[in-house]
């Protein structure tokens, strides 16, 4: 049983194959996949994680990452979301990392914002959009 304790927006999968979680669909399993939608999941996922010691890597959509069939054995760390998390204020947009880039797009368009339109059809979550490339 993991250290991490599921919650209501925490889903914890001991021994999970990484494949499903991946674009390329290779992966074997890790110690346990935490899957997180929000920020407040997110942080206290890693607050928890850190208390506890536990050796982590942290992934979006998972585009861009290729796992060992021999898998890993660190917990890994999921954060994506199905449900955009955008809010616009002003002309500002604030968005979380978990957000698919592709629903961002759409977002943008249909708000009438220019500058987003390249990346429809690119892979992944915001966040690792802006860390990955």
């Amino acid at each position: 049983m993991p250290p991490m304790a599921p919650s209501a927006d925490v889903k914890v999968i001991p021994n999970a194959p990484l494949a499903p979680y991946t674009t390329f669909r290779l992966g074997g399993p890790c110690r346990y996949l935490i899957e997180c939608g929000t920020p407040d999941a997110l942080r206290n996922s890693i607050q928890q994680l850190a208390k506890e010691q536990t050796p982590f890597i942290l992934i979006g959509g998972g585009s861009n990452v290729v796992v060992s069939d021999f898998g890993l054995h660190s917990a890994v760390i999921r954060y994506a979301s199905a449900t955009p998390l955008i809010e616009r204020r002003g002309d500002d947009l604030w968005v979380s990392g978990s957000t698919d880039l592709d629903a961002l797009a759409i977002f943008c368009v249909e708000e009438g914002l220019q500058g987003m339109v390249y990346a429809s059809g690119i892979p992944g979550t915001v966040g690792g959009a802006v860390v990955g490339n």
